[in-house]
């Protein structure tokens, strides 16, 4: 008995499949169907939004904003400025 490893990687979500084929050494060639549905990451904030109100110039005011991820996909983040 042998065994071989099927990888499967996505960058986005969605499905996808495909066919392989096993070639076996004097042996028949074996198809092998293959199919997986890629998920992403459900993140989102704790707070709607965040209101320093009044800051006075020069002055550093400070936040802490919690993202929450709801699913079992590990996942990242980062805060990006946007101009």
């Amino acid at each position: 008995m042998g065994c071989c490893q099927v990888v499967a990687h996505a960058v986005t979500e969605g499905q996808r499949q495909a066919s392989l084929q096993c070639r076996v050494d004097h042996g028949p060639v074996l198809p092998l169907a293959v199919h997986a549905t890629f998920v992403g990451p459900q993140v989102g904030f704790v707070e709607a939004s965040v209101d320093f109100g009044m800051v006075r110039r020069n002055v550093v005011s400070k936040a802490v904003v919690t993202i929450q991820n709801h699913s079992d996909v590990q996942s990242s983040w980062r805060l990006v400025q946007q101009v």
